[in-house]
């Protein structure tokens, strides 16, 4: 009503006046007093039709008579102001009988002014113009009131959102991850947006889907999701239309919205009326969205929806520079790694070229030990007085070669002959020895693949990996346990050897040893396989063992990763790579007599006590020997001696040139002429990664004289079958 008279005044009309008396001369009168000025007059001569009438069309002033049958004007008052929709109405109250206490009681109950009668035609216009003005007035003040409050009201609300982009920036800034930043920023907007509830989701890959990552909301028993977990599925969600689209997307009266149907009663439940989702992206792609919930309807206008675009642009940007950050760390633990592991490759590689140089002199002092004692066993009675004690010279001497053979197994500059055979087979004709090695209170697993990759390797080197590993694995369990021994083929692909840069893509074999015993902890992993580590106790290893596995493994182009915990036993991985040849059966060789023979050999050796030693073990077996110090001191006796000589044994490395060097050049003088090599290790001249060349023969050093014997006829009569008869 107060908005109806504002308006008519605006349009200058004439006010409706309601005049309610019980007699009719005094509606009369006020009929023809107020009509020709214009104004609406409508009369009631009770109290019941005139409550009746406002409440059918509520007029602008109502002239009110006090004394009359029924209801009377005081009563008519008091209803009037009691109702919403006609409080506001002045009243003026008309008597010529009311006494000043009547006055006084329609005053109280809100009545706006009183006249008597008789009264004067000017009195009554001058009275009914004035408190229309006031009404007029009272309606432009309270407007203005719910103007002045509406702004102040969107002040406040955009101080909020002020508030709330710059904690959200201050957050932004602070956070360094994801799980940091999106639980952090749900809780700004509630407690400084007065939002009901913040929720971030994340896009699922490839798929036009939200899944829920973090919230924060009042009450904190609130759901995670938004609007509900179904919607991430069946995609009716604004938070999945935001994400597809890549534009906001609100919804300012949810019990409407057939998009949010589904959720209609959890988000009434938590007070919610209206939401909006907001996307934002990573690399130009709309990745997830931010989403609020308001317990108002039409609650996000225009100058909202801008200010929460501009949060999503800080995420977005805030997502671009965490993400940078996340790949700059990665490449430098990728970058650590990498050093880490070529400054671990450098160390191996420096102690293996240790490791080969203290062989090779070692080799040669051993040589000398082991030919010496034995070329006096030979000629010694065993009842003889030193016949012992040259016998416990003779096993350290030995026991000494077996630990130059392990450093130069790490070096990987072990002589081997490797052929193409079946993993399977091999390892199955070790287990009884291994069986025995471990003994009987631990259980050994055999777990062969069918259809097993071929591999190209010496088979005593996978004597020697699957012993170590079988006395370590019986080492690190205490009292009963388990070993299990397990072959397979495996394809290792790019994502894989992006991770373990030691290897190579392609076809392996694996052959793996796992067992249950005390495991290891980081620390003794990162030392496994370096020589001399041991974490027994004094006297009860020497460390070489996994050194000589590692060097087997790398020797033969494979890789060996190791999986351990304390407690939790120990799993060694080693990948051999796979060989497209057909398997070679290998022969068993017997046993050989000490053979001898009468050929003239030409012996060249740069250490004079080995020289003097080795010449004394051919021509004990009947050889004639021709013994030279020095590669010139060689070829001058093979010119002196060339068509005699059936064999050169030379040392690969010595001073002038090495052993391949020699051989080439007697052979032009002699082209029949047959080669042995010796040395305390292989050096490339004669191998490649201690990979014998096809053709080749060696011996290494020490050797004994029944190896000799035998080596020599070897090659003497392999030279026999290869020359035409």
């Amino acid at each position: 009503m107060l908005n109806d008279l504002n308006d008519r005044t605006m349009l200058n009309d004439k006010p409706a006046i309601l005049a309610v008396d019980d007699c009719s001369v005094s509606l009369t009168l006020l009929v023809n007093l107020l009509s020709p000025l214009g104004y609406q007059v409508r009369t009631a001569d009770s109290g019941e039709l005139a409550l009746a009438a406002v409440a059918a069309n509520p007029p602008d002033l109502i002239l009110l008579d006090v004394r009359m049958p029924g209801i009377d004007g005081l009563e008519v008052c008091r209803r009037l102001k009691a109702r919403p929709e006609s409080r506001h109405i002045p009243v003026i109250l008309i008597s010529a009988f009311a006494e000043v206490k009547e006055w006084v009681a329609g005053l109280q109950l809100g009545a706006a002014d009183y006249i008597t009668k008789p009264f004067q035609a000017e009195e009554l216009l001058a009275r009914v113009q004035t408190h229309l003005a006031l009404q007029c007035a009272h309606v432009s003040l309270a407007q203005q009131a719910a103007a002045l409050q509406a702004h102040v009201a969107e002040i406040e609300r955009m101080n909020r959102l002020y508030a709330t982009l710059s904690q959200a920036n201050q957050t932004i800034a602070r956070c360094k991850s994801l799980a940091e930043l999106f639980p952090n920023l749900c809780r700004v907007a509630v407690e400084f947006g007065q939002f009901k509830m913040a929720w971030i989701g994340l896009r699922i890959a490839g798929r036009d889907r939200v899944s829920a990552f973090a919230r924060y909301a009042a009450p904190q028993d609130a759901p995670l999701a938004l609007p509900c977990q179904d919607c991430q599925d069946c995609g009716c969600s604004i938070t999945v239309e935001a994400v597809r689209t890549g534009r906001p997307c609100l919804s300012n009266d949810l019990q409407h919205d057939e998009r949010t149907a589904c959720c209609h009663a959890v988000l009434f439940q938590l007070g919610v009326r209206s939401c909006a989702a907001f996307p934002f992206h990573l690399h130009g792609e709309a990745c997830g969205t931010f989403a609020l919930c308001s317990a108002e309807a039409d609650f996000f206008n225009a100058a909202e929806v801008y200010l929460l675009e501009e949060v999503c642009l800080d995420i977005s940007y805030a997502m671009e520079n965490i993400k940078r950050e996340e790949q700059r760390q990665q490449a430098e633990a990728d970058r650590e790694k990498l050093q880490a592991q070529l400054i671990q490759s450098q160390k191996m590689e420096a102690v293996g070229r240790l490791a080969g140089g203290v062989a090779h002199d070692f080799n040669n002092m051993l040589s000398v030990i082991l030919g010496q004692t034995e070329m006096a066993l030979i000629n010694m009675e065993p009842s003889g007085p030193l016949f012992s004690r040259l016998m416990e010279i003779h096993k350290a001497a030995e026991r000494s070669a077996n630990l130059t053979r392990q450093l130069l197994a790490f070096a990987r500059k072990q002589t081997i002959a490797p052929k193409v055979l079946d993993l399977n087979e091999t390892l199955e004709g070790m287990l009884k020895m291994l069986r025995r090695l471990i003994g009987e209170d631990i259980v050994l697993a055999w777990l062969p693949a069918d259809g097993l990759w071929p591999v190209k390797v010496d088979p005593s080197q996978i004597d020697q990996i699957l012993a170590n590993l079988c006395v370590n694995a019986r080492d690190a369990i205490s009292g009963v346990g388990k070993v299990t021994i397990e072959t397979r083929n495996v394809v290792l692909d790019e994502a894989y050897c992006a991770e373990h840069v030691e290897c190579v893509p392609g076809d392996y074999v694996l052959l793996a040893v796992d067992d249950n015993g005390c495991g290891m902890d980081k620390e003794t992993l990162g030392k496994l396989f370096e020589p001399f580590f041991t974490t027994k106790e004094m006297g009860k290893g020497t460390g070489l063992g996994l050194a000589t596995v590692y060097g087997i493994v790398k020797q033969n182009k494979g890789f060996i990763n190791v999986y351990s915990e304390p407690g939790q036993g120990a799993t060694f991985k080693i990948y051999l790579p796979r060989h497209l040849s057909e398997v070679e059966r290998v022969q068993d060789e017997a046993p050989t007599a000490l053979v001898r023979g009468h050929e003239t050999i030409l012996l060249v050796e740069d250490e004079p006590s080995l020289l003097e030693m080795t010449q004394a073990m051919l021509e004990s077996l009947g050889y004639t020997v021709q013994a030279a110090a020095t590669p010139s001191a060689a070829m001058h006796m093979a010119k002196e001696h060339a068509s005699h000589i059936r064999l050169l044994i030379s040392d690969v490395v010595m001073p002038e040139k090495n052993g391949r060097e020699l051989a080439k050049d007697l052979t032009v003088l002699n082209p029949s002429l047959e080669c042995l090599f010796m040395s305390g290790y292989t050096a490339n001249a004669i191998a490649h990664h201690g990979v014998l060349d096809e053709g080749v023969h060696f011996i290494p050093k020490p050797f004994s004289l029944k190896t000799l014997a035998a080596k020599v006829r070897e090659v003497l009569d392999y030279g026999k079958q290869q020359r035409p008869s």
